[in-house]
């Protein structure tokens, strides 16, 4: 295990050492403070194990290229929990925001039907959730994630983010939606096929 320091001086120091830019120190010191990290971590991710890490690596991350703005290195511990706190609220959020654009490209914001028809729809959230995380990285996708999943309703501010023209955004998620109507249509008919197949089974047996 990490021998991390004892005191709150010893702590100060090294936190000093580490702006400096002293990468012993560096290391010693998130090394020590990673285990209590990572228990914070899973605390924030309901025990999931491997977004824990993930959260904790990325708060790391951003700490070591932050740590010169912290004023107060006795607090370095304080400092690092607020941070995880915080990015790991962010990423609650930006989940949140995700969830709810699946929702408006799914049911198209119309209201509570019957049971049946909440379970399609919930279906079709999940279809479309699994369509745009297999879509390759680039501009439609880029589109999208601006306008559907970070809220930018406004085609004008999308463009302007991307440094292009609203013409070429529209475009773009129009095409966004056209792929994602094929994906779909797709992973459907894979479903009924496996469906069948289980059922031509059932039936054999």
């Amino acid at each position: 295990m990490e021998q991390g320091p004892h005191s709150a001086r010893e702590l100060a120091d090294l936190v000093r050492a580490a702006q400096r830019g002293d990468r012993a120190a560096q290391e010693r010191l998130f090394r020590a403070h990673a285990p209590l990290a990572l228990r914070c971590a899973l605390g924030m991710c309901q025990g999931q194990m491997a977004e824990a890490e993930d959260l904790v690596q990325d708060v790391m991350v951003t700490c070591l290229t932050h740590l010169s703005d912290l004023r107060e290195p006795e607090h370095f511990v304080a400092w690092l929990l607020r941070c995880l706190r915080n990015r790991a609220i962010n990423r609650g959020a930006t989940a949140r925001s995700r969830e709810r654009a699946l929702q408006r490209l799914a049911d198209g914001d119309t209201a509570d039907g019957d049971p049946l028809e909440r379970l399609i729809r919930a279906q079709r959230r999940l279809l479309l959730r699994q369509a745009f995380d297999r879509l390759e990285e680039g501009p439609i996708k880029q589109a999208a994630q601006l306008y559907y999943f970070d809220e930018i309703d406004s085609v004008a501010e999308v463009a302007s983010r991307l440094g292009t023209n609203k013409s070429t955004v529209t475009t773009r998620l129009d095409r966004f939606r056209q792929l994602l109507k094929k994906r779909i249509a797709r992973a459907i008919v894979v479903r009924q096929c496996s469906a069948d197949a289980s059922a031509d089974a059932s039936e054999v047996v």
